[in-house]
């Protein structure tokens, strides 16, 4: 199973929801190159080399394109780990806060220890999920087997409740962001093909973590670590069942 191998990224040497309310519907581009003009080179040919993934590498590898975006994938067998393994570098590297929104969140052990970790060293660790209103109740249950041990470890847990939480988002230290299709979930580590977009920029990130406050103020419940061990024993057992079953969701 791919967990067998995740203390060799665990031990790698490092450096250092609303879609629709942070960021408008994407519009495919209209510019095409000029007659005899060159196209730009695919950002896959300036992928960085395997086991090298960092965020913090972004910067030096597309400052000299006049950007501070990469585009990461997981389109091939060979590179199921790629988007994991930069989540994993990042966590490692944060110094200050972690901000996860996610539609479906079940992270595998590594993600989970690198979150419990980043909480030791005093780093500020919020998850915003979906709440009653989800479009998957099985992976909802799935997410709420791991709230007991979370919560005890210092993580702050949202559920979002005014609608389908679909987002799939993360900040870093109000330095680095990232968005796309991933989930830290089982289907987009062992099945889906996904793609993240990483943005090195403060100001976006800012922006981003504004509106996540907002949302977290207005329209998101709290969950601490004593009123949630009062909740019924068949919420648990269904918890535990769906938990039971989170590498096939």
């Amino acid at each position: 199973r791919p967990e067998q191998d995740q203390s060799a990224d665990e031990a790698a040497p490092l450096r250092s929801w609303r879609p629709e309310s942070v960021f408008g519907p994407s519009e495919p581009s209209t510019d095409a190159p000029e007659a005899g003009e060159q196209e730009t080179p695919r950002t896959r040919s300036l992928k960085l080399p395997k086991r090298r993934l960092q965020f913090e590498q972004v910067m030096s590898q597309w400052q000299t394109l006049g950007s501070n975006i990469q585009i990461i994938t997981n389109d091939a067998f060979s590179e199921r780990n790629t988007i994991r393994r930069g989540y994993l570098r990042a966590i490692n590297a944060a110094r200050e806060r972690i901000t996860i929104a996610n539609s479906y969140f079940v992270p595998c052990t590594s993600i989970r220890r690198a979150l419990y970790r980043a909480v030791e060293r005093g780093v500020e660790v919020r998850v915003i999920v979906p709440g009653a209103k989800t479009d998957l109740h099985s992976v909802r249950f799935a997410t709420r087997a791991m709230y007991d041990h979370m919560l005890k470890k210092g993580i702050q847990l949202y559920e979002f409740q005014p609608s389908v939480l679909h987002s799939k988002l993360c900040v870093i230290d109000w330095q680095v962001s990232t968005l796309g299709t991933y989930n830290l979930d089982y289907r987009s580590w062992y099945h889906n093909l996904e793609i993240v977009a990483i943005i090195h920029n403060e100001t976006f990130a800012r922006q981003i973590e504004e509106r996540i406050d907002r949302d977290i103020s207005e329209n998101c419940d709290h969950f601490e670590s004593v009123s949630w061990a009062a909740r019924p024993w068949f919420h648990r057992l269904s918890e535990r069942f769906f938990y039971f079953f989170r590498h096939h969701m």
